[in-house]
C-alpha cells in the first residue's frame, strides 16, 4: 500500500477526519482492486466519483432529509470532496517527484514546511498563538504520508555514493 494511502488520522476535528477516512477508504479499496493502476489514476476516479455525486445532489439540498446515498451529513461530504482533491495534489507530486530536479525538490519542501496545513480544507486559524504547534503536528502527519517520496531520494543518493566510492576505489 502506498504510503500516501496510511491510515493515520490528521490532527484536525472530528467531521474533518470522518471526512478523510472516507475517502480513504474508497481509495483504499479501489487501489487493492486495482493494483496496476497509478495512484495518480486511482485518486482521481475517487475525485470524479464524488463530483458526481454532489453534483447529481447538491451539498445541502438533502440537509435533514436524511436520503443522501450512502447517508452521511452534508459537511462530510463538502470535505470528502476536500480531501479528494488533496489525495490528487499529493498523488501529482507523487508521480513528478522522480523527475524534479533537487532544486525543484527543495522547493516543494520548503512549501509543505510552511503550509503544512492542506489548503484545500480551508482551515483557518483564530488564535495565532496556537499556530506553531498545529502546524507542528500536521508536519508529522505528513511526514507519514510523504515516506515513499524520501524514500527515493535516499535511494538514489545512496546510488550515487555507491558509484563515487567504485571509482575512487579504481583510482
Amino acid at each position: 500500500m502506498p504510503s500516501l494511502f496510511t491510515t493515520s488520522l490528521p490532527p484536525c476535528g472530528y467531521v474533518l477526519q470522518l471526512a478523510y477516512q472516507n475517502v480513504l477508504h474508497r481509495l483504499r479499496r479501489l487501489h487493492l482492486q486495482h493494483p496496476s493502476h497509478p495512484i495518480l489514476s486511482v485518486c482521481t476516479t475517487v475525485h470524479s466519483f464524488l463530483i458526481a455525486e454532489e453534483s447529481a445532489q447538491r451539498a445541502g439540498t438533502l440537509a435533514l432529509t436524511g436520503t443522501r446515498t450512502p447517508w452521511r451529513r452534508e459537511i462530510v461530504l463538502e470535505y470528502e470532496l476536500r480531501w479528494a482533491k488533496y489525495f490528487v495534489r499529493e498523488a501529482e507530486v507523487a508521480e513528478k517527484w522522480a523527475r524534479w530536479s533537487k532544486e525543484q525538490r527543495e522547493k516543494q519542501d520548503l512549501v509543505h514546511r510552511l503550509y503544512p496545513v492542506p489548503k484545500e480544507l480551508g482551515i483557518i486559524f483564530r488564535k495565532r498563538e496556537n499556530t506553531k504547534g498545529v502546524h507542528g503536528l500536521w508536519m508529522v502527519w505528513h511526514g507519514g504520508k510523504r515516506a515513499d517520496l524520501k524514500m527515493e531520494v535516499d535511494g538514489e543518493d545512496g546510488e550515487d555514493k555507491v558509484e563515487e566510492e567504485e571509482v575512487r576505489a579504481e583510482d
